[in-house]
């Protein structure tokens, strides 16, 4: 299906991973524009939930903050907005922030 080149994997930052190859396609092997095509309108799907999936997490945050507001007693919290509220994952990472 493809004409293959092995390639020697190196990790992020640019270094050679000792031992590691991948299989990659070469660009003008038979069959690599319909991959193309097919990952174009797979890429269009993925951007359109992850735009859906981002408003709603900020959707989220706005609403931790409005319920902050409204059931605040301190002038700096409901006068000041003087705070913020934010949505993290399991593992402490920042989701959102509002």
């Amino acid at each position: 299906m493809y004409n293959s080149a092995v390639v020697r994997g190196s990790d992020h930052i640019g270094r050679r991973l000792p031992g590691q190859e991948i299989t990659v396609p070469s660009i003008d092997s038979q069959g690599w524009n319909d991959s193309f095509s097919h990952f174009q309108e797979d890429r269009l799907q993925d951007l359109v939930q992850l735009e859906l999936i981002r408003e709603s997490l900020i959707a989220v945050v706005g609403e931790m903050r409005a319920n902050i507001i409204h059931s605040s007693y301190a002038p700096i919290i409901y006068e000041g907005h003087d705070f913020s509220c934010a949505l993290m994952s399991a593992d402490g990472r920042q989701v959102a922030q509002g």
